[in-house]
């Protein structure tokens, strides 16, 4: 065996499967490495499990001992047989990359100052965890945090809290206070020159103390945001929540007591100590009334089941990115991809749980992950609002995307000459996220397409036709600005999500814009009184005056669901709204279904 670049202390108490998986994961890595288990009293089988798994590994070291010592204590013993120049802590329900150690050691070796290093830290919905690159937890920084404050950018300096995650992340390694003991990576010879792990933590906070006097003797802090962890964070405290709040809290007063007893007086070390235990007392408060709740416990374990699982975001060469998978038209366009082979990546809010074909992740793992941490698509299918395609190309380039298709609105055309503000603002961002896709396109020799559909429906969750569809169905009347002669097009949301999956690798298709209409034209009129025949009723309909329309609908467009209810939309019932479908014709065989009522389905 060579000799190891890198010991890593895992510990662990009642980890279950996660154990096996964690420590798979590490001798997975692309160094050579040390793995010291220690286990502390566990019950619950894995110490078994993993020894029939991976026993036989030389490099595996398992240590048990009889009873829970606290995980300071346990590291303590790891660390005493480490033989590695670099020591590694790491949790059992963490996962790391294969090359995660090497980034992090590489870093670490390259500022010799620099005594510990951590990486960043995904919850398993691919959220930043918090606490994986911090701020020195001083008593005003803890109590914005205890008070909620200080999570988003945009917050002044001096109402920040401990975490630094809402910053933006740095492209390089940055000194920071303090990196979160889930995994945190120490030379041996700095721990033992400021004195171990304290001892006198049993759970929590023992990673900001030896952060902290890692600073006091001289040593920098690094958060290496190039190599990346998933944690499941709480897996070991699942079934003893309260003890863990308690151990958690106490760990806090301790650090305070330690480290800021010569900077207070009296009074105040007694305020934040009291507010400690304030905060705890309503902690655990709110722990034993989700104890008591088997509907919350079950909503917990249902939210968590559906969470992506962002680790396992490798998918075969033949994947594409789909922004906004779970949107009217990302869902016929995903069922399309997989039907022909592609594997999905659904960028978004990961509600859904991965299927055949189909990887969800959220959009901040998308945006922050390191590119070889994560699989290599060639295209990316933009299908949220245009307005936010940039904030996405820079991780989409990251990852290795060539090819972009984006979805914008013929409302940048249509309303280019409202005189409603809102709808001015609308047209404003559209016309901005359209420049930023031609921009990255000249810049970094991308391939984009444009579409700008006109009223897509899918008869269900649309926010067009199904809005007219449900005021009939509720009222049996429909009121009509004048005669209701302007023209419409109405596309089907499968139609756009069909032109999307065409042109792929359609190079006729690259560096243009395609209006995309649906395959019928006829008047607004018209357009509503299939929708009352779909739904079996005689077309009825009242001339508003116009002064009374404008006034009822600006009355609407001020409450939450009606903000696009605006009198500009009412004017535009008698003006033409369409557009040829003839270049797409030509150059991918567009040929758009008629409209016909917009059921649901249909």
């Amino acid at each position: 065996m060579a000799e190891p670049r890198v010991s890593v202390v895992v510990v662990n108490y009642n980890a279950g499967v996660y154990l096996e998986r964690c420590v798979r994961s590490v001798l997975g890595s692309d160094c050579a490495l040390e793995l010291i288990v220690i286990d502390n009293g566990s019950a619950d089988g894995s110490i078994e499990t993993l020894r029939r798994s991976v026993g036989a590994d030389a490099r595996v070291k398992i240590v048990v001992n009889p009873r829970n010592l606290g995980f300071a204590s346990a590291v303590n013993i790891g660390a005493g047989l480490a033989r590695a120049p670099m020591l590694a802590l790491l949790n059992p329900d963490c996962l790391v990359r294969p090359h995660t150690y090497a980034r992090v050691l590489d870093a670490l070796e390259a500022q010799p100052d620099v005594g510990i290093a951590g990486a960043l830290v995904f919850n398993p919905d691919g959220s930043e965890q918090r606490g994986c690159r911090r701020r020195e937890p001083t008593p005003r920084a803890s109590a914005v945090k205890l008070a909620g404050l200080g999570r988003r950018a945009s917050t002044p300096r001096a109402l920040r809290g401990v975490d630094l995650t809402a910053e933006p992340l740095p492209a390089e390694p940055v000194r920071v206070d303090a990196v979160s003991g889930a995994f945190l990576v120490v030379r041996r010879d700095v721990f033992a020159q400021i004195g171990r792990m304290d001892e006198g933590y049993f759970l929590h906070c023992e990673d900001l103390d030896l952060c902290r006097r890692c600073r006091e003797h001289g040593h920098g802090v690094l958060f290496v945001p190039g190599a990346s962890v998933v944690h499941h964070q709480g897996v070991s405290g699942r079934e003893r929540p309260l003890s863990v709040e308690w151990h958690k809290h106490r760990g806090m007063a301790r650090y305070y007591a330690k480290f800021y007893r010569s900077e207070h007086r009296p009074a105040m070390r007694a305020a934040v100590t009291a507010a400690i235990y304030a905060h705890l007392v309503l902690r655990m408060g709110r722990g034993v009334l989700n104890t008591l709740a088997p509907r919350r416990r079950a909503a917990l374990a249902v939210a968590e089941a559906a969470r992506a699982p962002a680790m396992d975001a490798v998918a075969p060469e033949r994947s594409v990115f789909v922004v906004g998978s779970g949107s009217i038209v990302g869902r016929p366009l995903v069922a399309r991809l997989v039907a022909e082979r592609y594997h999905v990546i659904g960028v978004g809010r990961p509600r859904a749980a991965d299927e055949d074909g189909v990887t969800r992740v959220s959009r901040e793992y998308f945006t922050k992950v390191p590119a070889a941490d994560f699989s290599s698509a060639r295209v990316l299918i933009h299908l949220a609002p245009i307005w936010m395609l940039s904030d996405v190309l820079d991780a989409a380039r990251r990852h290795g995307v060539t090819r972009v298709i984006a979805l914008s609105s013929s409302s940048v055309v249509t309303k280019a000459d409202t005189d409603d503000a809102g709808e001015r603002n609308v047209v404003e961002a559209l016309a901005r996220g359209e420049q930023a896709l031609w921009q990255a396109c000249r810049e970094h020799g991308l391939e984009g397409t444009l579409f700008r559909p006109t009223l897509i429906y899918d008869g269900c969750r649309d926010r067009n036709v199904t809005r007219i569809r449900n005021f009939v169905r509720r009222f049996r009347v429909f009121p009509l600005l004048g005669a209701g002669s302007g023209l419409r097009q109405p596309v089907h949301a499968d139609d756009i999500a069909a032109a999307c999956a065409r042109v792929i690798d359609e190079p006729r298709t690259f560096g243009k814009v395609y209006a995309l209409g649906g395959g019928r034209t006829l008047t607004y009129r018209e357009m509503v009184s299939d929708i009352f025949a779909d739904l079996g009723l005689e077309p009825r309909f009242v001339n508003v005056p116009p002064q009374l329309l404008r006034g009822v609908l600006r009355v609407l467009s001020w409450l939450p669901t009606g903000r696009d209810l605006t009198p500009a939309m009412a004017e535009r019932m008698n003006r033409d709204l369409c557009f040829g479908n003839e270049p797409a014709q030509v150059d991918f065989d567009y040929r758009p279904q008629p409209f016909t009522g917009a059921a649901c389905g249909a």
